[in-house]
């Protein structure tokens, strides 16, 4: 059973944002709505999905805080396609610098909700029935850190594919 130190998921997560976020740097204007990037979706319409996401995982960090079993995030995990597909649609709506505040925004909802966990809350077994008594940190890493992870090597390969030459 591996544990975790209280402050190292928000330091994964952390990383994983910066990458994002220099991935993003690199792309020119143009690329940003071109479609099948991620799938048959723009990087616009994942970075909506993304803040969507991350909203989602904000309200059920809530509930594990209140000690309660997280359903709503539960019936998320099991309907990321459905999520991803009613943020894309509307993705198109939200300008490009709107977009990037939303998602800052709903980063810092999650670290914010993530502060109070101690490493008892993160570590201990048993300690929340509805994971099948299980460890909570792996649990909030796959749904926050492995879960932008999935996508950020897709975009930094994008990105670096069209950025501009050096002249």
């Amino acid at each position: 059973m591996q544990k975790i130190v209280q402050g190292e998921l928000q330091k994964r997560l952390q990383a994983s944002r910066e990458r994002l976020s220099t991935a993003l740097a690199m792309l020119p204007e143009e690329a940003r709505d071109e479609d099948r990037v991620i799938g048959v979706y723009s990087v616009h319409q994942w970075l909506n999905y993304l803040a969507d996401w991350e909203e989602e995982v904000g309200f059920g960090l809530r509930e594990i805080q209140r000690h309660k079993k997280p359903t709503q995030l539960l019936r998320a995990i099991d309907n990321q396609k459905t999520i991803l597909a009613k943020s894309a649609a509307v993705a198109h709506t939200i300008f490009w610098d709107d977009l990037l505040i939303k998602v800052e925004d709903a980063r810092i909802h999650i670290e914010e909700r993530l502060h109070p966990f101690n490493k008892k809350d993160l570590n201990e077994l048993k300690r929340h029935r509805w994971l099948g008594n299980k460890q909570l940190w792996p649990f909030l890493s796959m749904i926050t850190v492995e879960h932008e992870m999935r996508y950020v090597p897709i975009i930094e390969a994008y990105a670096k594919r069209r950025a501009p030459a050096d002249k």
